[in-house]
């Protein structure tokens, strides 16, 4: 479904309030980057986030002296629905006059033969897609589009899943990839409204995921439940207040992962992407919460999937420091410590 029809470019100076104050926030959140080269890539999946991002930095494009690209990837996850999210990007793209870069996989079936969660998989496809995109056309980082209400959800989600501090900050602002290229979210402080708005103003059409709706999902349970429960009989600005404890969490986590790489530089042994081999002797003397800070960082550090993984699976793993024994995790993840070693990998 769509709503209503799309312009190709927007008029800051002759737009409306809200429409504005979208654009400065877009604006003043892409200024807390630095890029070597003035190319980006936007991450367009054809809903309300990424048609505001296209639509928001096309408009921002000539004073930020930006180049930009596009890319779609079709999970081939809604059948024919999936299909048309792709020919709408195509459309609206063409008719930004941004060039877009597309493909597509049949991630259900990867995901099977794998033997890997679908959602797992479908970002591992989409990113892989992406990073090779972004090195062939020389930009210097994707730009996607997590907005300050995909902050608020997704710290309470990590609270909900027993998350440390390292789950408390959320959506990270930036990261870089293996190959250097930047992952950027410039939408990171505009709020849902504030897009909704901006795309009601400029007429932007986009694409509804019917599957948003789905509760049966804990993330939609989150957004369409909880939240404005919590806001209508707790706090009417606790989104405010989840953010903020976000930033807190940032500030110290960035001091914790100081101290912790180089618990982790001493520890290691060996490492591949499918396994580590740690030196117990050297976590032994260190407290067990930052024994666990060293495990949350290190499956970061490697890429392996956490969203299943809480404080227990990080206890139990920092247990292993003190006895023998085996620790079977989620995304089919094995510890086991033998003598003075301990073991991760990921069995395939």
């Amino acid at each position: 479904m769509y709503s209503t029809k799309a312009k190709s470019t927007v008029n800051h100076e002759t737009s409306g309030r809200d429409m504005s104050a979208f654009l400065d926030d877009l604006a003043n959140g892409l200024s807390r980057f630095r890029f070597e080269r003035p190319k980006l890539l936007i991450a367009v999946s054809g809903g309300a986030d990424s048609m505001a991002l296209l639509h928001g930095l096309n408009a921002l494009r000539e004073q930020n002296e930006l180049e930009l690209a596009a890319a779609h990837f079709n999970h081939q996850l809604r059948g024919e629905e999936s299909d048309q999210d792709a020919q709408f990007v195509e459309i609206q793209c063409r008719n930004a006059a941004v060039r877009l870069f597309t493909a597509s996989a049949d991630v259900s079936q990867t995901a099977n033969c794998q033997g890997k969660g679908l959602e797992e998989t479908a970002r591992q496809l989409r990113y892989e897609f992406l990073e090779k995109t972004a090195n062939q056309e020389e930009c210097a980082a994707i730009a996607v589009a997590h907005n300050a209400d995909d902050q608020t959800e997704t710290i309470l989600h990590n609270i909900l899943r027993g998350t440390g501090i390292s789950g408390l900050r959320g959506i990270p602002e930036s990261r870089q990839l293996d190959s250097g290229v930047q992952v950027v979210r410039p939408m990171l402080t505009v709020s849902r409204e504030q897009i909704e708005q901006f795309l009601i103003e400029e007429n932007i059409l986009y694409r509804n995921d019917a599957s948003n709706a789905d509760v049966s999902f804990t993330r939609n349970r989150i957004r369409h439940t909880l939240l404005p429960m919590l806001r209508t009989e707790f706090n009417p600005r606790v989104d405010e207040a989840i953010r903020r404890l976000g930033t807190h969490a940032d500030n110290t986590e960035a001091v914790i992962c100081s101290i912790v790489s180089e618990i982790i530089d001493a520890a290691v042994c060996q490492r591949s992407t499918d396994n580590v081999q740690l030196d117990i002797e050297k976590l032994r003397n260190h407290p067990r919460h930052l024994v666990r800070q060293c495990f949350v960082q290190l499956w970061r550090e490697l890429g392996w999937p956490a969203q299943k993984m809480g404080f227990e699976q990080w206890d139990r793993l920092a247990g292993l420091v003190e006895c023998s024994g085996v620790v079977t995790l989620p995304d089919e993840i094995e510890a086991a410590r033998s003598g003075n070693l301990l073991v991760l990998r990921r069995i395939f």
